[in-house]
């Protein structure tokens, strides 16, 4: 592909790679990298024509607590470029099953600390061992401040090495597909006819895809040391080698190099997701399913925490909030996450997240009971104070958890008009009541008080749900569930007037799994119809909650020697099912599913993708869907629609899906007992990956009119996955106080708010938005405060630019698919 008539540079790069966490431990990993980085600073400081690149903010921070002697020579050898920090993240995370909000946060924390600790601004995108990447890709390393990216995981087409990588909203960036992978050359001979030897075949691999004459190897491998020989063998080759001159440069000088041919390179969009070239740990969508859930347990949990210190004003909790994230962002590093780990790093994920999960709990709880204090008084019986962190007008179901707090059957829910709400108190699975009501239009990132009082007589209400011993009706949806296995055998929406399901749904499969963590097989010997499903198994189904908010079904049963319980919810006026599913799971070498036979039939669902959504194209395995496999990736939800009608699929922390001849089926755990079979890994024994013990799992069926933009799918699923919060408080209203408040309305184009944090600054906050759909229009912003200032900035919360103001509102054009970062300050 390259111009016979040019001479060719070969480029050499010196790397080490470092994963966080593999089959050993960070502690471990770290030991062995540091000496390495140390090698290679001792070695910089006799050869001034060596290069070398290291990458993520942890390798960083474990460096300077080993070697805090080095940690000035370090610095030296960056800013003089000889030493190049690449990546620009706080671990090399995966870019498929974090959120979009998790992956800004990795640049956020990245490059700050490169350029707080090293003075530094990291401009290449270095992501060789990801697993495949999310189509925005581009726009999130642009916005960062990268204009490349180095990556050897994902490619779908048997293309060029060098390429434009282009995002939904026109962004690009240079990319350099290493084909062969990142250790091509991990080890170089110290015999210079062996070495030869070594490049010449790394060149024979590598030429067929060049195309601009300026061919780049990577050297190095995982905790590889620096190649002292190198730059002898590079003088013997150009001394031998006349048609091809070769140098050793960092990943930023041969960007540099490639900027006069970048116009010309082809361009390629889409997510980078294909198993074609490289195996991209495909089976770590569903390996170690607790890290899948946990992690966007935790992601959803910052998320409300940062807005409610927001609506509290509370802007000393920053730092506090920093040290989760971090948790969070080592804990999607690229092994981590998908669990192909060992079992001690697993173990030490899992406190990780928990240790997490509680300090910002700790932290929510105490910014809800800030902001009731600050509204209320000590008289009256007692008040709910709701939160809608979402940035829409929403009407939910709003849930109060009573544990020892004793409300008498004659209360009364009292809205802000004054009200009466119906509501209905019911038994949780602990024993604890809980009290539902509908609230409804609740006011976008904002809250609402309703008061709690004693009636005359015990609350009855009208036009309860109507429930039979095997169906329940809403004035949205009928269910109906199988007596003999208690399966959910019919969805009607009244809506439409349209069955949502052609046979029994949401059913337990199970099936043989012979694959590893890395990747899934199923046995060769096994059929189809060998595959077990709970629909022909006895189950005990009963309605066990009934009442003019909700009913609630629930189903006892057992599949493959593991004992599950599912619960069907239905509310009023809520056009969803919420379901969860508590397995029990006994066994291994199996693989289970839950099962969805649709009434749609097509080529193609759209997924929730990192900000935004993408299209699996499902006929074509090397082509839009980029997958050699009928599985897929989805973040949060999956779409499924016809002409008229559809329906949305909803779950939380599951990202594993296929869909065929109709039929939706998303994968719950796999139960295997080996890292690795040898192919991808290590023969290493990993018995915890057997998945045994209790698992739980949310979902929701979400039926629609119209197609995913129309019915707004993303909002249903975000409403699912964050609901309302709710904390019952002593006391009323204080008469000074806003009964109800939005922090943001947004008008006109939709956006979607991925992040609303205080700074450190007093009345300064951060605003992440985004374009869901692929929509251009105007979005007109109203803030519940007089502004002061509205800036533009990238994700890395640096200033580029302003917007315009006036009073209380701030009206922006915006962009299909667009992100944006604004800092605001008010008066």
């Amino acid at each position: 592909m390259v111009d016979s008539s040019e001479r060719s540079v070969l480029n050499i790069c010196p790397f080490s790679h470092f994963d966080n966490a593999d089959v050993e431990t960070y502690e471990h990993n770290m030991s062995m990298a540091a000496w390495n980085l140390k090698a290679a600073l001792d070695f910089l400081d006799r050869d001034d024509t060596h290069r070398f690149c290291i990458g993520q903010t942890t390798l960083l921070e474990g460096f300077q607590k080993l070697f805090p002697n080095y940690w000035d020579a370090l610095q030296e050898r960056i800013l003089e470029g000889s030493l190049e920090l690449v990546g620009g993240t706080y671990v090399m995370p995966d870019f498929v099953i974090p959120d979009g909000e998790s992956i800004a946060r990795q640049f956020l924390f990245g490059k700050r600390y490169a350029k707080q600790k090293l003075g530094v601004d990291i401009q290449t995108g270095w992501a060789i061992d990801s697993a495949g990447f999310c189509s925005q890709i581009p726009q999130i390393l642009r916005l960062s401040g990268i204009d490349s990216l180095f990556f050897s995981r994902g490619m779908p087409y048997d293309g060029p090495s060098e390429f434009s990588l282009v995002a939904p909203d026109g962004s690009r960036v240079f990319a350099v597909w290493l084909s062969e992978g990142y250790d091509l050359a991990a080890w170089l001979s110290e015999s210079k006819r062996e070495a030869f030897s070594q490049v010449m075949l790394a060149i024979e691999k590598k030429m067929a895809r060049n195309i601009s004459g300026n061919l780049f190897l990577a050297m190095g491998g995982e905790l590889v040391a620096p190649p002292m020989q190198l730059s002898e063998v590079i003088e013997a080759w150009n001394e031998f080698f006349g048609d091809m001159a070769s140098t050793i440069v960092t990943p930023l000088e041969y960007v540099e190099k490639m900027k006069s041919v970048q116009a010309r390179l082809p361009k390629i969009s889409g997510p980078l997701l294909s198993n074609r070239f490289r195996h991209i740990a495909s089976g770590g969508l569903s390996s170690r399913v607790e890290l899948k859930l946990l992690n966007r347990r935790l992601e959803s949990l910052l998320y409300v925490t940062e807005v409610c210190l927001a609506l509290s004003q509370n802007h000393n909790r920053s730092k506090a909030l920093d040290n989760v994230w971090k948790m969070l962002l080592f804990n999607q590093d690229h092994n981590i996450i998908r669990g192909i780990c060992g079992d001690k790093p697993y173990r030490m994920a899992l406190r990780r997240y928990t240790n997490a999960v509680e300090k910002a709990d700790m932290i929510l709880e105490n910014e809800l009971q800030t902001l009731a204090t600050e509204l209320m008084t000590k008289e009256g019986l007692g008040s709910i104070l709701v939160v809608n962190p979402l940035s829409w007008v929403r009407t939910d179901v709003a849930r109060v958890h009573l544990d020892d707090a004793k409300l008498g059957k004659n209360i009364e829910i009292v809205d802000s008009e004054g009200e009466i709400v119906p509501h209905q108190i019911i038994e949780t699975e602990n024993g604890f009541e809980e009290l539902l009501f509908i609230a409804e239009n609740m006011p976008s990132t904002g809250f609402r008080i309703y008061n709690v009082r004693e009636g005359a007589e015990e609350s009855e209400f009208d036009d309860p749900l109507e429930c039979g011993d095997s169906w329940m009706e809403s004035n949205e949806l009928v269910i109906e569930f199988d007596e003999y296995s208690g399966s959910l055998c019919r969805l009607f929406d009244k809506t439409n007037g349209a069955e949502v399901f052609n046979g029994m749904a949401h059913t337990i499969s199970v099936e043989n799994e012979v694959g590893d963590l890395y990747a899934h097989d199923s046995s060769q010997l096994a059929s189809e119809k060998q595959k077990l499903d709970s629909s022909r198994n006895e189950g005990d189904m009963a309605v066990i909650e009934s009442g003019p908010v909700a009913a609630i079904a629930e189903i006892h049963s057992t599949i493959s020697e593991s004992p599950f319980t599912q619960r069907f919810t239905l509310y009023k006026s809520i056009r969803r099912v919420d379901t969860e599913t508590n397995l029990n799971f006994k066994g291994v070498h199996r693989r289970v599913r839950l099962r969805f036979p649709t009434n749609t039939y097509s080529d193609r669902v759209v997924v929730g993708a990192q900000f935004g959504s993408e299209t699996r194209f499902l006929g074509n395995p090397d082509c839009g869907s980029q997958r050699t496999s009928k599985d897929f990736p989805a973040l949060d939800w999956v779409d499924c629609s016809g002409p008229n009608t559809g329906v949305c699929f909803s779950n939380v922390g599951l990202h594993e899906y296929s869909y065929q001849d109709g039929i939706l089926e998303v994968t719950l755990l796999r139960s295997v007992d080996w890292l690795s079979h040898g192919k991808y890994d290590d023969q290493v024994a990993t018995p915890l990956a057997k998945e045994e013990g209790m698992h739980t799992f949310r979902g929701s069926i979400i039926p629609h009119n119209g197609d995913w933009r129309e019915a707004k799918v993303w909002r249903r699923s975000t409403e699912h996955r964050i609901p309302l919060l709710c904390s019952l408080i002593d006391g009323s209203l204080a008469s000074d106080a806003n009964r109800e408040l939005s922090w943001l309305k947004i008008e006109g184009c939709d956006l979607c708010l991925s992040c609303l944090k205080p700074t450190e600054n007093p009345h300064e906050y951060v605003l992440r938005l985004y374009e869901p759909c692929g929509n251009e229009g105007t979005s007109e912003l109203q803030f519940h405060r007089e502004l002061n200032s509205i800036e533009l900035t990238d994700m890395c919360e640096e200033t580029i630019g302003s917007v315009s103001f006036d009073g209380k509102k701030a009206e922006i054009h915006v962009d299909p698919h667009t992100i944006l970062t604004l800092r605001v300050e008010f008066a």
